[in-house]
């Protein structure tokens, strides 16, 4: 399976203003090391089309109805810096096939196993049974088991699976250095209201 990011030649036809933002804010091994580390930022808000864009946005307002408290607060906001930084260092360590990359997505696999277990709103069955079909769903993905073709067509450009998964895994991290794994745990920035308190 072609794993590759490149812009293809329909991948501006959609979001005109797309050209714009990918040559200065996307992931890209040919704009050198000096415009580097800012990219590896500005490289998850940046989309190849208005298509892929919504999509995205899609994932935001489901993790949004999961835990709103979570994703608008300080923890959030860090939390969205260091997947960004860790999807755009695993794409530019283990990824030399792909060229170019923007999108939200691997963030958001990281994001939304971050806001299920921050939230109070499930019991601890459920979340460990949501923790898994996203975790399958990953694995899936990987394995050829899930057919991404209609996705990419759609999108124009090749889908960065291997993106998720260091979303995932970078999820899993911070749950790690932040003990969220440990069982009764309290979660400080949010209250049992869902408001956030920090």
């Amino acid at each position: 399976m072609n794993k590759s990011c490149q812009i293809t030649g329909n991948s501006f036809k959609i979001l005109p203003m797309s050209s714009f933002f990918l040559e200065w804010f996307a992931l890209d091994r040919d704009a050198g090391i000096s415009n580097l580390i800012w990219r590896w930022l500005t490289a998850h808000i940046a989309h190849f089309s208005a298509v892929h864009f919504l999509l995205n946005l899609a994932g935001i307002l489901v993790i949004t109805a999961i835990n709103r408290a979570f994703l608008f607060s300080r923890q959030g906001a860090l939390s969205f810096i260091f997947l960004g930084l860790w999807v755009s260092a695993g794409i530019w360590l283990f990824n030399p096939e792909i060229v170019t990359y923007a999108g939200l997505s691997g963030v958001l696999h990281g994001l939304f196993i971050l806001a299920v277990i921050m939230t109070d709103q499930y019991r601890r069955a459920f979340k460990v049974l949501l923790l898994a079909l996203w975790g399958g769903k990953v694995l899936l993905e990987l394995s050829g088991g899930m057919d991404l073709s209609g996705r990419s067509e759609l999108l124009g450009v090749a889908v960065a699976i291997d993106a998720h998964l260091y979303g995932l895994i970078g999820g899993l991290v911070l749950m790690v250095l932040r003990g969220l794994l440990k069982p009764g745990c309290h979660h400080p920035e949010i209250s049992h209201s869902g408001k956030a308190v920090d």
